[in-house]
This record gives structure tokens, sequence and C-alpha cells, in this order.
């Protein structure tokens, strides 16, 4: 095998101590041979062989928290030819674990640098603006389920996810789902300030409250129940809701008033006015 460097390495080795710095294997397989001055294009062979590689590292970004590129090239060549780590360091004025790095990261993969890898794992099926497309759509929309987005996905944006990738989403973004407010069309602030402004004219000692409700066999039935997953929750009972009572009361905010009318049936809109 038939290792070449370029001159321009040469001009700038101390021989003797090019030389004593390798290793005892290296010492009898590496000799500087003195050759005269040549285009640099050309290259000085250290063995003889009958093939020939280059092995002059590829330029090397400089960061500021790093070595300059220069002096990683330097320490590549160096490695390349057989120094130990210990002079390697002493001479590049670096530290033993930064030789030893190098050395690894040469070893392993052929180069100073590490390989970048991409993330490992199944990317992900909804992109950037698949996701910024639901939440316009909420926007406009917020009472949809999450089936009904699965579904407005695959029919609008040609993207087939399931159900729980769409919860999944929805946490991440901090979005959950609430108690929606319906606020009528019909409704009008004028009205809405006028009435503000004559109920601050009373007192809260001054309110009395009234309010109905009623009451038969419907009202104490439970309405979830534990069931194995895929099987719907049943009972048999009697599903008459029975004798109805309505209840109108009067409150304040001390409590209800002893007029407290309860009454068999429901309460029709005179009897209430009574």
């Amino acid at each position: 095998m038939f290792e070449t460097l370029g001159t321009d390495f040469f001009k700038n080795v101390d021989t003797p101590k090019f030389v004593s710095n390798l290793g005892n294997s290296n010492r009898a397989i590496y000799q500087v041979m003195e050759l005269p001055n040549r285009p640099t294009t050309e290259n000085i062979a250290l063995e003889a062989g009958q093939q020939t590689r280059q092995l002059i590292p590829r330029p090397l970004s400089n960061k500021s928290n790093a070595l300059s590129g220069d002096k990683i090239s330097q320490i590549g060549r160096y490695l390349r030819l057989g120094w130990k780590c210990e002079a390697i360091a002493s001479a590049c004025n670096v530290s033993r674990a930064t030789i030893f790095r190098y050395q690894s990261n040469l070893l392993r993969y052929g180069s100073l640098r590490k390989p970048a890898y991409r993330s490992l794992g199944r990317a992900r099926k909804l992109s950037q603006a698949d996701e910024d497309a639901v939440f316009e759509y909420l926007l406009h929309e917020s009472w949809r389920q999450q089936d009904e987005v699965r579904s407005w996905l695959y029919y609008e944006r040609g993207v087939d996810v399931s159900v729980p990738t769409i919860s999944r989403l929805f946490k991440r973004r901090k979005w959950s789902r609430k108690q929606l407010k319906r606020i009528s069309l019909n409704r009008s602030e004028p009205l809405r300030r006028a009435y503000l402004d004559d109920i601050r004219q009373f007192a809260a000692d001054d309110l009395v409250f009234l309010d109905k409700s009623i009451f038969n066999e419907k009202t104490g039935w439970r309405r979830h129940a534990y069931a194995p997953i895929g099987d719907d929750a049943e009972i048999d009972a009697d599903i008459n809701r029975g004798k109805t009572w309505s209840i109108c009361a009067a409150m304040t905010l001390e409590g209800y008033l002893p007029c407290t009318s309860i009454k068999d049936g429901y309460y029709s809109t005179g009897d209430f006015a009574d």
C-alpha cells in the first residue's frame, strides 16, 4: 500500500522529530524521502507500492468553541502517520482526551467527525401545515368531535390518521374539550347594558329569586355504569318515570324563604305567576 501527503506538510516538519514520534511498528514502515522541490500538486511517496491513495482530510468547519480547521487537519495528518496520542497532544497544544476522541472517530467512521444521524423512528403523518389547518378549522367549528376532525383531514387534506393521533395532537397543543357556550344571534347588547343599569339601582339584600324544578323516578337514575370494552352497559329495570312533583322556591342571599311551594304535577304559567 502506498500513502501520499502533500509537500506543503513536509516543509514545516522536523524530520528527526517526526521519525522519533512514530511508534515502534510504524518507524520501520514509514520513511521520509527527501525529494527535490516540485509543484504542490505532486505528492511525496512514503512507502513504495503498486497503488496510491491520497489521505488529505476534507475541510472542516471552524466553530467558535472548537479547534480551528487547520489544527484539526494537522491532528488528522499526525494520526494517519501513526503518531502517539501524547506526542500529538504536545505538538498541537491540545488535551489528550481530544486526541483520543479524534482517534476513536477515525477508527469508527473513517473521519475525524461523527456522521450526522437523523432522528430514528417513524415520521409523523401530520405535517406542520396539516396541524395548523386543523386548529384553523376548529376556530370556526369548535364543536366538532375527534372522529369528525379525522374525516375532515382525510377528505380535505388527504391525510389518513387515527383518532388517538388527533387526541395526542390536541394534548400536545394544550387544547381541551370544554362546555360550549351558545351566544344567541338575537342578543342585543344595548338591552343588556340597560338591564345592568337598572339592576344596579337595587341592593343585593332586596333581591328575591324564584326558581322551579321537577322530581320523579328518573331523577335518581344512574346515567353511567361499568361494562367490558365492546359491550353495552345494560340493566333490566322499570323505565316508568312514576309520579312527577314540582317545587317552586323563593331564594335570597341568606337562603330559602318559607313560601316554598310543592305541587303534584307541573306548574303552568298562571300557577307560577300566582
